[in-house]
């Protein structure tokens, strides 16, 4: 699995399908878009995220010197609202020094400082962002000067995005979008985040099933599924993989197994089950790679290299679990380790028990 721009709009088309149809309902399709160094993606609210990277070509390589570049910008849904826009530079093979200066350079002119706001981070201010996104819907320069370099910006797909960005949120035509402007002056309103309550789950050690309970409820299991969890079925000769069963309240539980290992990720699938193991259990998710106090996460890389990830999490309301957050760090650019920003395209607001 890799997180390459080619890949990003199916990838995240297949993280939206995954929601459940709780969540569907509130949602749209094609949530995330990307062109050649560019991607947007639009959460259930309709804020939008824009990344751009440094091409590809011309920062590659761990014998490079200067470190590529990515810049994110950020847009609630709303008439008028403004855009932030926030710079971080590679390091992967070599960490930016602490008290670095950034200085934005527009077609080879000095633009000004722009704001540290943590280690390698940093914040464009409202003078630069226009000058910026000007350029970036032409054939503009944008580049970032530091320590003695100057890291270039691809401005390739950047309109694109942008485009998709102002169709998301209803401003083509409007007194402020960003590309096709026009007279009038409505624009998407936000949609309020879904509510999730979260409930406090029973205090109780997990056990593993026993192997009668087992060869009983393996069947079960495998009527919820597809050919996706391969590890549920052992080959000949191959040792069963353990189901763990997880107290939820007094008559639910949680059961959890190893689902399916690639090279360098793998998933545990989750079901709700009552704790007599007689009704039919409730698939959560074939992804998992957690559960914790209510909450079952899935974390993924996009390749071995850890430089973009995916990060699911479901969150237990006393009946079910539900589907809390879906996003993904952008595109594999070997910016950071870890990833480089966070992309939702769902979010929710979690109330925690007992508030």
């Amino acid at each position: 699995m890799t997180f390459s721009l080619s890949s990003r709009s199916a990838l995240l088309a297949a993280l939206i399908a995954s929601i459940p149809s709780l969540a569907v309902s509130t949602t749209f399709a094609d949530s995330s878009f990307s062109h050649k160094d560019w991607e947007v993606v639009c959460d259930n609210t309709l804020t939008c995220r824009a990344a751009g990277y440094s091409s590809e070509e011309q920062y590659s390589g761990e014998e490079k010197d200067i470190p590529g570049v990515s810049l994110l910008l950020t847009r609630h849904a709303g008439q008028n609202t403004p855009i932030t826009a926030e710079v971080t530079l590679a390091e992967v093979y070599r960490a930016i020094p602490k008290g670095t200066t950034l200085t934005l350079m527009v077609n080879g002119a000095d633009k000004g400082q722009l704001t540290p706001t943590r280690d390698n981070l940093w914040q464009l201010n409202e003078k630069q962002i226009p000058v910026v996104l000007q350029a970036l819907k032409g054939s503009g320069k944008v580049a970032f000067h530091h320590n003695g370099v100057v890291s270039e910006l691809s401005g390739a797909g950047a309109y694109a995005v942008l485009l998709k960005m102002d169709e998301k949120q209803g401003r083509i035509g409007t007194t402020d979008a960003i590309t096709k402007k026009g007279n009038k002056s409505s624009a998407l309103p936000a949609v309020p985040a879904p509510v999730i309550h979260a409930a406090v789950t029973k205090q109780a050690p997990s056990r593993n099933l026993t192997d009668a309970e087992q060869s009983f409820i393996r069947k079960e299991l495998l009527k919820t599924l597809n050919d996706d969890c391969d590890k549920l079925q052992p080959q000949e000769g191959q040792e069963a993989e353990p189901i763990e069963l997880i107290s939820l309240t007094d008559n639910l539980s949680l059961l959890s197994t190893l689902c399916w290992r690639a090279a360098y990720n793998e998933g545990y699938a989750y079901w709700v089950i009552d704790n007599a193991m007689q009704t039919q259990p409730q698939l959560v998710t074939t992804d998992g790679t957690d559960y914790g106090k209510g909450k079952i996460t899935s974390v993924h890389k996009g390749r071995g290299l850890a430089d973009c990830m995916s990060d699911d999490t479901w969150t237990w309301d006393g009946k079910t679990f539900q589907q809390s957050s879906v996003s993904t760090t952008g595109s594999c650019r070997m910016i950071q380790l870890g990833g480089t920003w966070d992309l939702p395209s769902w979010t929710t607001t979690v109330v925690e028990a007992g508030k």
